[in-house]
């Protein structure tokens, strides 16, 4: 087990989500495995939530200077 002093790395994302009824988006990630959960992707409780990145912060412990992407 290691503690959090001893991390190696440290990455923060953050993004805006939103939930999704568009068919074409729900038919695209629809695969087989979802039928025990959902009836097909019509089905009114198959949901997807998009999430957005506009900023990712990656941190090495050795570095102490972040990479950053920002969209």
């Amino acid at each position: 087990m290691t503690s959090p002093a001893s991390a190696q790395r440290d990455l923060q994302i953050q993004a805006t989500a939103e939930v999704t009824r568009d068919t074409q988006e729900l038919g695209g990630y629809w695969n087989e495995r979802l039928k025990a959960y959902f009836a097909g992707p019509d089905d009114p409780d198959y949901t997807i939530v998009v999430i957005r990145p506009y900023r990712i912060e990656y941190m090495a412990i050795d570095s102490r200077v972040p990479q950053v992407w920002e969209r």
